[in-house]
């Protein structure tokens, strides 16, 4: 099935064409162009279903907007888990020509098979004043030249449509409309908490536009233990003059876990940097308990705070562990706050951030999800000075049935603004896992740049991943870029673990574990990396420490052995060996003629054979045996250095 589709006219435009891939190695091909003009508002996309194997999909568009146009696409992307080896790529450019108009995307990828490879990319910018100037040093007028670079981004998709069309393209941009919002009435009882919200809906029925927390308790709430000298140097904390802007500070939640801190009615834990400062929180949660904890954090201009968070409870308790993080970085200032959720499968876990950033201020933001059966999680950064920064990493393991519901938001408010969002982790089992991403670009956000990023590694059958990047944008001098990949690892990695000894599982949880153990290593405080690493052990299945059980010496010392070069640590199985050849046939080989002699000399050409098998070389006349690696070395240097290389 193939689509071509081309918006040029009308007031309000709705089209999302369907194919549903039902039958084996079926494809659909989606192209579509729209040129959003004065009041004119262009909602467009295209939906497909992956049913059947080895399908394929393929979405290319390009969007253009000027004079106030809205232009929205959006994509739906469903491989159901009998889609094996489905492929599906969906390309989305947008060009704005004007600070009034405004170009958003908003993709979804629903993806429950771990065979399937799945990409997308969207781009949103303006006409680069380079382009414009080099046409015009050519002789061409500033505004041929921008309708020559326009016909050009738009080129590749209008080819594909009929003539009349193409020129209408270039006619119609002057209609009259009024901007629509299909924004929706949500109701909320009691009992059930509505949060994460996506900042433009997209359909319903799939699922993503907001989450539900079914059935929190009404009452019976408590303020989460902490240190003891936490509470008393922070939990007084009263500058009214600074800590009541803080009510103003929008979350990634939404405002609805208010109804959590009225309930509790919970201390704030309120933190302000002196020029540098670093605390850790470790809110222990009790067995049966449902606690709430409310921190915020103050970067006065020009200092530095950082703030390590983690949430842990007994292996099998249950209950839930609910923190609203709210932090404010004045001109220059930087806060980095880091959260590990290392609570037991029991548990749900509730996390809201809100940040505020000043001209030149910084957040960073890493996360690190393992722990909590229902885990939901959002935040939003508002980056309202100039030239402020947004550093944010997430990282996930989700295994068994656990479910994780995520909602970050950058809002470029500032000129020169910048965020990076990166996420990324393994899937397995029967988890779900839910990201949403934005990048929004309000008008007045000039020569802002966004990127966000997700690597999901899905190691289960039965998984469910669904991913809604957005880029939102209302100016036309910034640059907005996201991208995704989902999938299982390739079969020629497979391949070469295998190669190396590893069965499949254990190749899947080395990689799962690499995957998570870098953003383990940004953590920056060497406890908590070892209580995450710890953590990552036992639910991976993976373990360094693992390793040590083969050598006696590190078997029965609690050391970490860095002096291999002089003297390595040999694992069992080879001193076993040694002891085996000083009991049975202890002499020189290659040289004794006699039956000591050459029984030894057998055991050492057996060995040349067996290194030869475990490097996978071509002959055992490619193994050639020293005293250590310093001869090894001297004797490549001397015997091809000498004869190959040449001064100059």
């Amino acid at each position: 099935m193939e689509w071509v589709s081309g918006s040029f006219g009308s007031h309000v435009s709705y089209l999302y064409p369907m194919t549903i891939l039902k039958g084996d190695r079926s494809r659909m091909e989606f192209t579509g162009i729209t040129f959003a003009g004065k009041g004119q508002n262009l909602d467009t996309g295209a939906k497909v279903v992956h049913i059947g194997k080895e399908t394929s999909s393929f979405m290319n568009t390009r969007s253009i907007s000027k004079d106030g146009g809205i232009s929205t696409f959006r994509s739906s992307v469903v491989v159901n888990k009998s889609a094996e080896n489905a492929k599906s790529a969906v390309s989305c450019q947008s060009l704005m020509l004007d600070s009034k108009s405004r170009s958003d995307t908003i993709p979804v990828m629903d993806i429950r098979t771990p065979h399937a490879d799945i990409g997308h990319e969207a781009k949103i910018g303006r006409i680069s004043d380079e382009a414009v100037f080099y046409l015009m040093s050519r002789g061409l007028s500033e505004e041929d030249a921008r309708a020559m670079i326009v016909s050009g981004f738009a080129d590749n998709v209008s080819k594909e449509l009929p003539l009349e069309y193409a020129v209408e393209m270039n006619n119609l941009i002057q209609l009259e409309m009024k901007a629509v919002s299909d924004k929706e009435d949500i109701m909320v009882d009691n009992k059930d908490l509505t949060v994460n919200f996506l900042p433009s809906p997209t359909w319903n029925r799939l699922g993503v536009n907001r989450a539900k927390i079914r059935s929190v308790p009404v009452d019976g709430w408590n303020s989460i233990p902490v240190q003891k000298e936490i509470i008393e140097k922070y939990t007084n904390n009263s500058d009214s003059e600074i800590w009541n802007s803080f009510a103003n500070i929008q979350t990634g939640m939404g405002e609805e876990i208010d109804e959590i801190s009225k309930i509790s009615q919970s201390e704030k834990i309120r933190m302000s940097a002196d020029k540098t400062k670093s605390e850790k929180l470790f809110f222990n949660c009790k067995n049966g308990e449902n606690a709430f904890a409310d921190v915020e954090l103050y970067a006065p201009e020009n200092t530095e705070l950082t703030v390590f968070m983690a949430m842990q409870s007994a292996w099998n308790a249950n209950g839930i562990c609910a923190v609203r993080t709210k932090f404010k970085a004045e001109k220059g200032a930087k806060i980095r706050l880091v959260q590990l959720n290392l609570l037991s499968q029991n548990f749900r876990f509730i996390n809201d951030v809100g940040a505020e950033c000043e001209d030149n201020a910084t957040a960073e933001i890493l996360q690190l999800f393992i722990g909590g059966n229902e885990t939901y999680t959002g935040t939003k950064t508002t980056l309202l000075g100039r030239q402020s920064n947004l550093d944010l990493n997430v990282g996930y393991y989700c295994k068994d049935e656990q479910l994780l519901d995520m909602n970050y938001v950058a809002e470029h408010i500032g000129k020169k603004t910048v965020s990076s969002m990166n996420a990324g982790g393994v899937l397995k089992d029967k988890a779900h896992k839910l990201f949403r991403g934005t990048i929004d670009f309000p008008l007045g956000s000039s020569g802002a740049k966004g990127d966000e990023n997700e690597d999901v590694l899905i190691l289960g059958e039965d998984v469910i991943n669904q991913t809604v990047p957005l880029i939102l944008c209302a100016e036309e001098d910034v640059e907005g870029n996201h991208g995704a990949s989902i999938g299982r690892p390739s079969d020629d990695v497979l391949f070469y673990l295998a190669s190396r000894g590893l069965d499949e599982e254990e190749a899947c949880n080395l990689m799962a574990r690499a995957k998570l153990d870098a953003l383990c290593s940004k953590i920056g405080d060497e406890e908590l990396e070892t209580l995450a690493k710890s953590c990552l052990e036992e639910v991976t299945g993976y373990a360094n420490e693992k390793l040590k059980e083969d050598f006696p010496l590190l078997r029965e010392n609690p050391v970490v052995y860095l002096d291999s070069a002089a003297t390595a640590q040999r694992p069992e199985s080879v001193i076993n060996s040694e002891m085996e050849f000083y009991k049975k046939c202890n002499a020189n080989p290659l040289r004794g003629l006699y039956d000591l002699g050459f029984k030894a000399t057998e055991c050492y050409e057996q060995s040349r054979e067996t290194v030869r098998k475990f490097i996978n070389a071509r002959s055992e006349r490619e193994i050639i045996f020293t005293r250590n690696a310093t001869e090894s070395l001297n004797l490549v240097a001397y015997s091809y250095g000498m004869n190959f290389l040449k001064k100059r």
